[in-house]
């Protein structure tokens, strides 16, 4: 287990990539179903429990949906279960670390303050999930780190559409 959580680790930090993971559909299952009961808990802290059902869901099929397309686009569809691992293994890290800046902003939104610094800080995580998605796509598709992070970056301007629609953002009035 221990192992596990180093390889995550190693993938969060951009030293590893998808391929030091083992391919097993039963661990990947383990993690999205871990994955899901975490942003279960840090999306009921700012929304609704429908709203918060249907961004954890979200949170889960749209990074799935757009490895599968890319490594389909580029004849690879045998690495998506290693590159989805990687990518939910290393965000799921990510999420503990920054459920404590989340707890502050729920807190400010309920209390009509500003959240200050936890802002800044989930900007921070924000953009390491983006570094660990374009890392992750760098690796499954093998394309240049510049290039996987435009992806990266495409990928969360959509997921904020697609989010956005379905799962309006609560906004602090004051």
């Amino acid at each position: 287990m221990f192992a596990l959580i180093q390889a995550f680790w190693s993938v969060a930090l951009l030293r590893a990539g998808p391929q030091s993971l083992p391919a097993s559909s039963v661990l990947l299952m383990l993690l999205v179903a871990a994955y899901f009961v975490l942003l279960m808990i840090s999306n009921s802290l700012y929304l609704s429990l429908p709203g918060a059902l249907t961004a954890s869901l979200l949170n889960l099929i749209l990074p799935a949906v757009f490895l599968q397309l890319l490594l389909q686009f580029n004849n690879l569809t045998a690495r998506f279960v290693q590159s989805y691992q990687a990518l939910i293994g290393a965000w799921i890290i990510i999420e503990v670390m920054a459920f404590p800046f989340m707890m502050v902003f729920a807190d400010a939104l309920h209390q009509e303050a500003s959240p200050g610094i936890a802002v800044i800080a989930l900007l921070g995580f924000l953009v390491w999930n983006l570094l660990v998605l374009g890392h992750v796509i760098r690796h499954a598709i093998g394309i240049h780190l510049s290039l996987a992070m435009v992806l990266s970056v495409l990928f969360f301007l959509l997921s904020r559409v697609i989010g956005e629609f379905l799962v309006p953002l609560p906004v602090a009035t004051g």
